[in-house]
């Protein structure tokens, strides 16, 4: 079983496979970065929010 992984693998790694991916080091920082973007806007949104919400109960003095 082990064998007929590492034969498949060993054609996939073939040269005429070859493919210049992005490694995995750096896509898994990409996606880092995007979730933590992600994370800062939802947060910024959310602030906003809140703040819009005082504001507006502030001005119709509620």
């Amino acid at each position: 079983m082990i064998s007929q992984i590492q034969k498949f693998f060993r054609e996939v790694n073939n040269e005429r496979f070859k493919v210049n991916w992005p490694s995995t080091r750096d896509s898994f920082f990409a996606l880092l970065g995007i979730f933590a973007f992600a994370l800062m806007m939802g947060l910024f949104l959310l602030t906003l929010d809140f703040v819009s919400y005082s504001a507006i109960k502030a001005f119709l003095n509620v």
